[in-house]
């Protein structure tokens, strides 16, 4: 650095002052270069200047700026920055001051909240150990973990930052409910889920019992009475870390209380039930809204009884730990609705009135300078459409502000029409029941506080007043309503002078309830029985022990309810009847069918006993081993009248009896009926009564013989036979045909079954009613009942007769193949016994049931539940564990499988009442590779009921895989659990399941040829024993399928095997050869053919021109190359040796042979040889010498053809003419002696 000090005169002088910095503390030596001219001589001066004492220049870094923050800070929580200068040196440091002129937030997650002029702070000498401090005011947007908090100096600008972690939750309430300890909070700004831990009093360590909570509660289900738990919450965010805890400690003082049943709605009233989880504590309740106080509310001893609208109250005790209050409301009947929802209300009257709604309470406030009188139409209120049948609606009205004795009204509201009708307080804290043309029916009450009730029965409405829940319902009065729609709501009115008041109404409950069939009466001949509608087709009988309600002829004094528009000869009449409440003294209450002069018919209970009576007369009885409620039938079919009942728990419907009336039923209904004074309740539901079609069945006829003989059909299976007395009708000749009701049959297996339950003859004459089978149209063979018994007969002539037979009996007819066996029903053990089997030597061509007679007498006869059921093929058995099921053969593969809807037909480890179509084990080979395949149609079911309708391959009771349709057209399959499933909307598909070693595929496709898709596979080890088609389901519902009867094809494995036919003689290829191999037809015009055939044995034939045929069976393991040999035939020539003229010359020991054939018959192609017959056999020439015979004429061999060299003259020669085409065949031999 240069300065210039400029001219200093004489001896005067200048100062410069320096000023030095140290860039370290430490000691200094400053030194100083001067430069200058001494005028006037123009001297230069330069020269060095040292500072005679040392300068001590402090560290800077004494001097430390600190910067302090929470460890935690808070989202929306405001919090100071500490920014501190400390002088850490040991000098003074002068005019210290600490500035904040400038603060930038970079990530957003900050608010400062101090203003920035004021961030300043001096002092005149920091002295050390002296410090200065600066505190900066903050809101964070988050929470957080303060860190590196240090001093950054760059440019003068202090860093500062933080890691930010998940926000905390904040706890809003931790308390007991009923399914444990429920944790609520305020979910976290940027959470993702959250991390419960708890402990028990007195434990160290939190562990975690939920580490992946959603939301914003959760519940702790496993928590014990009585004991203390403390609780930790935190959250995760999206990049998993986790946040502080925050804590709630929980007692949970006393066991939870539950109630049997559950509260909510209920048709019908009921007795509730209180119980704690920790046995035999003490529970004190209330009904009447109150909070439960032990010792001073009732002690819970026993059921409590529920007929309305309730809340129970109710607290458990333990000592001296109380549970909270636990509530229970109880609807009876159909709630609508219990609070003023805007959508199902609507102002009325001015908008002047101020009005509040809280969704359960309803506040409404009149101004004290307005009349808010009739002249409104209607007066300020909230109304709402009402239900067209039978209801109550309740609510509590309470006076907030008014003036006693006032002319104002506040209260429930009806208008109808043009009527309006208010109903409450009036005038006061007194009730008024009032409209506009009538004078009000005043009410004294005095209380500020009252529930109301309109109660809606037909078309009477009663206006109710109590003041809690403990006390009876008062009337204060009724009104008869019109057909027009009832409004009905909360309202209030002044009149005469403006006043102030303000009402608020707590809930408008609205219970819709049943009301019965209008074809339905109630009768009561005398006080003191009742009954309660509890739904259309429900309803409670109340009978009391004021007295006894006996009924017969004579008298009647017993309650009933009934309906007389029961008209035909085919009805249904059903209902589910429970007894409730009654002694063991003698009572009935059932079903009752009443008939002219009073006659009745009973089906019902009588104590322990299900009974049928005609008046006092036990037709048939069964004692109940359980209590349970019954469903009770009476059916009536033509003059039949069958009584059958089943347990609500088991399902399958039993016959208890049958008889036959001819009368007319006056009315029908349900009955109670007692011989001593006694309570009985009984409650009737499900009640149905329907017709039943009279048309029979289409594929019945009505076959016309002699004119004489008429039918009535009864009912669908039921038809009435009359015969007059014009002639006889035994089908002896055309003037004696019988007539009857028949239907073709082909060649069929099939069955045909009736009941002849009743025989009407004007005189005791020979006849016979029964089921006839025709074999030509004057061929007919009757099985039937006769005045003597059974009887079979082919024409006139009897086959069989078995006496001792009544009344009515049931006949059956079956043909399987060339048999027909006839049966009739063992009643002592309902089994079919056969009375004898014909073997028919043409095919049945009809079928029926008919009337024969002996001599012209009138006689009628009925036949019930006549059957026609074209039997499965053989092999195929129909299994259903209970009654209700049918199959139906639409065609020779087509088979409709169906479901009643009458119940369940459930299928588990524990219940097996679902019926299958499958194949007989006998018939069966499972041990291989097979598939099981059926195409299946959906022709009636319900979507989303729980029903299958599938596949199966059984293994055991309780083992069945499962494939097809499930809950609809969606296709599954199941084995222990489900192993395919798939998402289908077509109702006809094609299933298959496919066996390979141990796995079982399951498949699908939707047409013949397409390709077969894999939905699933699971592998199986056991054994399967049968094969078929299974229905089951869950609830009552109506499902039918139609399925083509499944096919089982056996996989075997399959090799290709080439085939050469040759010439036997030749080896060569013999042209057009046929091969009849598996069933197959190959021709070989070639070298050879190939076939691929399964693994086996085959039979195997090949025939060819000229050959002779081959027979033979093949073993194919293997691929395999097969070469089968043909012998060709042979037409053997006529070949006669006409002379032999051997010569040998001693001399050259040459032989030789002169010989002269004949050739006859066809030309050919001979062999010769010549053999030595000396002993050694030995063959001079084989084959020798291919000649060709031509017919007719000789062949020459002279000495020069054959000269043979012997060492001897031979004794003996001989000339064999073999075939040419065989040289194996000899056709003739010669035989010559030398010495001849």
């Amino acid at each position: 650095m240069q300065v210039d000090a400029g001219s200093i005169s004489g001896q005067s002088q200048k100062t410069i002052i320096w000023v030095l910095r140290g860039d370290e503390g430490g000691s200094y030596q400053p030194a100083i270069d001067y430069l200058g001219i001494l005028n006037p001589f123009g001297t230069e001066i330069k020269d060095t200047a040292v500072l005679k004492d040392p300068i001590q220049v402090e560290d800077p870094s004494k001097l430390v700026l600190k910067t302090f923050a929470p460890d935690l800070i808070y989202r929306n929580q405001p919090f100071d920055m500490l920014f501190e200068l400390v002088n850490t040196g040991n000098k003074p440091f002068y005019d210290a001051y600490l500035q904040i002129d400038e603060v930038e937030i970079l990530d957003e997650t900050l608010v400062l909240l101090s203003n920035i002029p004021d961030l300043i702070v001096r002092k005149e000498s920091l002295q050390p150990g002296e410090k200065i401090s600066l505190a900066v005011k903050f809101m964070p947007l988050i929470s957080g973990v303060c860190c590196n908090k240090e001093l950054v100096q760059s440019g003068g600008n202090v860093k500062f930052s933080s890691t930010i972690i998940p926000d905390c939750p904040h706890f809003v309430k931790a308390y007991e409910e009923q399914e444990g300890i429920t944790l609520k909070w305020v979910q976290a700004a940027n959470g993702l889920y959250y991390i419960i831990r708890r402990r028990l009093a007195g434990e160290e360590d939190f562990k975690v019992i939920n580490s992946a909570v959603f939301g914003e509660s959760f519940t702790d289900t496993n928590v014990e009475d009585f004991k203390t738990y403390e609780y930790t919450v935190s959250t995760v965010n999206w990049d998993g870390e986790e946040s502080m805890t925050v804590s709630e400690i929980v007692k949970a003082t006393a066991g939870k209380i539950t109630t049997d049943p559950d509260q909510g709605q209920h048709n019908t009233p009921i007795k509730v039930s209180l119980f704690t989880g920790t046995s035999n504590l003490p529970i004190y309740y209330t009904t009447d809204g109150t909070d439960p106080v032990p010792g001073t509310s009732p002690l819970y001893s026993g059921p409590i009884s529920v007929d309305q609208l309730t809340l129970i109250k109710a607290v458990a005790v333990n000592g001296d730990a109380v549970s909270r209050v636990f509530e229970f409301k109880f609807y009876i009947g159909t709630v609508l609705r219990g609070d003023f929802v805007e959508g199902y209300w609507s102002d009325c009257g001015t908008n002047e009135a101020e009005r509040e709604n809280l969704g359960d309470k309803y506040r409404l406030a009149l101004s004290d300078l307005l009349i808010y009188d009739w002249t409104q139409d209607p007066p300020p209120g909230y109304l709402r459409e009402m239900p067209s049948n039978s209801w109550t609606a309740e609510t509590i009205v309470k006076l907030e502000n008014f003036i006693d004795g006032s002319q104002f009204a506040s209260g429930i509201l009806v208008t109808q029409g043009d009527e309006v009708i208010s109903w409450g307080y009036y005038e006061g804290a007194n009730l008024g029941l009032t409209n506009r043309n009538h004078k009000p029916i005043k009410i004294s009450y005095g209380e500020t506080q009252v529930r109301l009730r309109l109660r809606k029965e037909r078309n009477i409405l009663y206006f109710e007043y109590r003041g809690s829940t403990d006390e009876p319902w008062r009337l204060g009065g009724s009104r008869i309503l019109t057909d027009e729609p009832v409004k009905a709501g909360v309202y209030s009115r002044t009149w005469s002078k403006p006043q102030p008041l303000q009402t608020e109404y707590i809930g408008f409950m609205v219970i819709e309830k049943p009301e019965m069939d209008q074809a339905w009466e109630w009768r009561q001949p005398v006080e003191g029985p009742s009954y309660q509608v509890t739904a259309k087709n429900a309803f409670i009988m109340t009978v009391p022990d004021s007295r006894t309600f006996r009924q017969n002829k004579s008298r009647d004094y017993a309650p009933q309810i009934i309906r007389k528009d029961i008209t035909g000869m085919n009805w249904r009449f059903s209902a589910l009847q429970e007894v409730i409440e009654n002694s063991e003294d003698s009572f009935f209450t059932g079903l009752m069918v009443t008939l002219p002069d009073y006659d009745r018919i009973y089906f019902g209970c009588e104590g322990n006993e299900l009974v049928v009576r005609r008046s006092t007369k036990m037709l048939f009885n069964v004692t109940l081993n359980s209590a349970e409620p019954l469903e009770l039938l009476i059916e009536r079919q033509g003059t039949r009248f069958i009584f059958s009942y089943r347990l609500q728990s088991d399902g399958s419907w039993l016959v208890l009896g049958k008889t036959d009336l001819t009368l007319p039923v006056v009315e029908i209904g349900m009955v109670t009926r007692t011989d001593a004074p006694q309570n009985v309740v009984a409650q009737f539901s499900n009640i149905m009564v329907e017709q039943t079609t009279e048309d029979l069945d289409q594929q019945w006829t009505w076959d016309s013989g002699t004119p004489g003989t008429s039918y009535q059909v009864l009912g669908k299976d039921s038809i009435a036979v009359n015969v007059s007395d014009v002639t006889y009708f035994d089908d002896s000749n055309q003037d004696h045909l019988t007539s009857g009701l028949r239907q073709a049959v082909g060649d069929i297996d099939w069955s045909i079954a009736t009941e002849v339950s009743m025989i009407d003859l004007k005189n005791e004459e020979h006849y016979l009613a029964g089921i006839q089978v025709l074999l030509s149209a004057t061929d007919i063979i009757s099985w039937g009942i006769t005045d003597s018994g059974l009887r079979l007969e082919r024409g006139n002539i009897g086959i069989a007769d078995f006496s001792g037979v009544q009344l009515p009996v049931n006949l059956r007819v079956r043909k399987t193949g060339s048999l027909i066996n006839f049966e009739y029903l063992d009643t002592t053990n309902e089994t079919w016994n056969t009375a004898y089997v014909f073997e028919a030597p043409i095919i049945p061509i009809r079928i029926g049931v008919a009337v024969k007679t002996a001599t012209a007498t009138f006689c009628n006869a009925v036949f019930n539940e006549l059957r026609f059921k074209r039997l499965l093929p053989a092999g195929w058995e129909w299994y259903t564990p209970i009654s209700g099921p049918e199959y139906r053969i639409e065609s020779d593969n087509q088979i409709s499988l169906r479901l009643p809807g009458d119940k369940a037909y459930p299928f588990t480890l524990t219940k097996d009442h679902a019926p299958q179509l499958r194949k007989d084990p006998a018939q069966l080979d499972l041990t291989g590779d097979w598939s099981l395949s059926a195409i299946a149609t959906l022709r009636e079911f319900t979507s989303g009921v729980v029903f299958r309708s599938r596949l199966m391959v059984y293994f055991s009771p309780d083992q069945i895989l499962q494939w097809g349709f499930y809950n609809g057209t969606s296709l599954r399959g199941d084995w222990e659990k489900k192993v395919a499933g798939v998402e289908n909307n077509a109702t006809t598909v094609e299933l298959r399941i496919r066996k390979v070693g141990d796995v079982y595929n399951l498949e699908y496709r939707y047409s013949e040829g397409d390709p077969w898709t894999l939905a699933g596979k699971t592998m199986i080890t056991e054994t399967p024993q049968k094969v078929g088609w299974i229905v089951s389901s869950n609830r009552a519902t109506s499902v039918v399928t139609e399925i083509q009867l499944p096919k089982l094809k056996q996989n075997i494995a399959k090799y290709p095997v080439n085939i050469r036919v040759i010439n036997e003689k030749w080896g060569t290829p013999i042209w057009n050869a046929l091969i009849k191999l598996n069933g197959e037809t190959l021709v070989q015009y070639g070298l050879g053919c190939t076939a691929v055939l399964p693994a086996g044995s085959h039979p195997v034939t090949v025939t060819a021109p000229g050959y002779l045929d081959y027979q033979g069976i093949i073993e194919i393991t293997q691929a395999v190359n097969l070469e089968i040999k043909l012998k060709p035939e042979i037409e053997l020539p006529e070949v006669r040796i006409v002379g032999i003229n051997p010569a040998f010359d001693v001399t050259t020991g040459e032989l030789r042979v002169n010989a002269e054939i004949l050739a006859g018959g066809s030309d050919s192609i001979l062999w010769l040889r010549i053999s030595l017959l000396d002993g050694s056999n030995q063959v001079l020439a084989s084959l020798k010498g291919q000649v060709f015979a031509r017919a007719g004429e000789f062949i020459q061999i002279k000495p020069e053809d054959w000269v043979f060299v012997l060492g001897e003259q031979p004794s003996r020669i001989r000339l064999e003419v073999l075939s040419g085409d065989d040289p194996e065949t000899v056709l003739t031999v010669g035989d010559v002696m030398m010495n001849e």
